[in-house]
């Protein structure tokens, strides 16, 4: 059974109290739809243009509590739903035929959190069944709702082709479209459409990872990313993921410090990288510098809304960031306490360790999820991290590379690695974050594998 306003196109929207506002280079339709039509929204579309993943908290549940105490009153307690398509057709009646081309950029670019809720009013009309309901309770982000809303589609294709009064129900509406078919115009549409997301979404404090990664600042990382790592890292706001895609930005600052390369923003200011010390202790610094760097005219271009990375040696540094970066990270993860042991210590019995340690279930290292001995704190690792920034050189192209395997590099030197850093906790009385803040630790930690590395070289 198709879907009602189902054609050859995405979907079919019908305005009640349509207006219509030309404003540069976008046309703005605003108006009421029925619910019945947001159903086809949610069938065809993903959030993919919206910047957070949707979440149920108690902004959804409040939306649901006034879809089922007060639908009339429902238009003027909620901004609805912003939409932008590049392709459409206006029919009579106040209709739209739209198509969502460039998923990345249209769709869905605020309310969400609207969408999802109207979703889960919409299934608890549907569903029936106990479990199936206990389902849709335990649904809290939008990409396991979409889940389960594709699996009983018949059961809402059947409620939607029926009179329930609650299809009915209106929802605030704006819709964005290119104001001509001219190249002009829908170039101008599509660079905009960017800024007016991220405009509309300041007043819900998104963070700036999950800008960056809407503009397409991390998509060349990620494509870097061993698949099973980068799904487990948080790329955006309520998206899966138990990494902070902070974690990996402040671990591409060493390949990317390696190039040496200073930009400018469109100001003409420079564009400072983090200090040793940040990377560790300031991330969201990593993240602001991170997103100035990559957006620098000098680095990428955004022709069509969307970064497009231009700079090839930047492009070698991201390529060590996301394919060797996370997996030496946990590899010195592993080794570091039995490196530790070797040069006399007892890693175990430092109380940071034995606090971090005790009673964890699981002790698993953070992006390949592999078992090891003993947990590290962070304070503890990142220097010996950034010292592999020893291991990278600059060619005459100007392009990052490693002048050894630092696999092979780690395994073999680890202990040499660790043997003068132990005097630096030592000095640190073992303190993590005294440990982790200290420039001395990053630069001691730098120096020796500098030595350990020109000794190979020269053997």
């Amino acid at each position: 059974m198709a879907l009602p306003y189902f054609k050859n196109h995405d979907v079919t929207l019908r305005f009640d109290e349509c207006g219509r506002q030309n404003l540069h280079s976008t046309k703005r339709i605003y108006g009421l739809v029925k619910l019945k039509q947001i159903a086809t929204l949610i069938e065809v579309l993903d959030l993919e243009s919206n910047p957070r993943d949707s979440k149920v908290s108690s902004i959804t549940n409040d939306i649901i509590e006034t879809l089922e105490t007060t639908p009339e009153l429902y238009p003027l307690k909620s901004k609805g739903i912003l939409l932008a398509a590049t392709k459409y057709s206006e029919k009579d009646r106040d209709r739209f035929e739209l198509d969502f081309v460039e998923r990345s950029i249209e769709g869905v670019l605020d309310g969400g959190h609207n969408l999802l809720a109207i979703g889960h009013f919409l299934m608890q009309q549907v569903l029936e069944d106990p479990k199936d309901l206990r389902d849709l309770r335990a649904a809290k982000i939008w990409t396991d709702f979409k889940s389960l809303f594709k699996k009983h589609i018949d059961l809402v294709h059947e409620f939607l082709s029926g009179d329930d009064s609650t299809l009915q129900i209106l929802v605030p509406v704006e819709l964005l479209l290119p104001l001509s078919d001219s190249e002009l115009d829908k170039n101008n549409f599509e660079r905009i459409l960017i800024d007016i997301q991220e405009a509309r979404n300041n007043n819900a404090q998104l963070k700036l990872e999950t800008k960056a990664d809407k503009a397409g600042l991390f998509d060349d990382l990620k494509s870097y990313v061993d698949s099973s790592i980068r799904q487990r890292i948080e790329w955006r706001s309520n998206e899966p993921g138990d990494v902070k895609v902070a974690d990996l930005v402040a671990l591409a600052w060493i390949p990317l410090t390696a190039l040496e390369m200073t930009p400018f923003d469109e100001d003409k200011k420079p564009i400072n990288a983090p200090s040793p010390v940040q990377t560790y202790s300031q991330k969201s610094v990593c993240v602001t510098r991170y997103n100035d760097f990559m957006s620098s005219p000098g680095v990428t271009t955004s022709p069509r809304g969307k970064a497009e990375l231009t700079n090839v040696q930047v492009l070698s540094a991201l390529k060590i960031a996301g394919a060797d970066m996370p997996k030496l990270y946990d590899l010195i993860a592993k080794k570091f306490p039995e490196a530790y042991n070797a040069n006399n210590g007892r890693f175990g019995g430092i109380t940071a360790v034995e606090k971090l340690n005790s009673g964890a279930k699981s002790k698993l290292t953070k992006f390949t999820n592999e078992t090891m001995t003993y947990k590290s704190p962070e304070g503890f690792l990142a220097p010996l991290v950034y010292s592999l920034k020893a291991l990278l050189v600059k060619g005459v192209d100007g392009n990052i590379s490693w002048r050894v395997d630092p696999y092979k590099f780690v395994n073999n030197y680890i202990n040499d690695m660790v043997k003068p850093y132990s005097e630096v906790m030592k000095e640190a009385e073992f303190d993590p974050q005294k440990v982790g803040k200290s420039s001395a630790a990053f630069n001691s930690c730098l120096s020796t594998t500098e030595n350990i590395m020109l000794r190979m070289l020269t053997r």
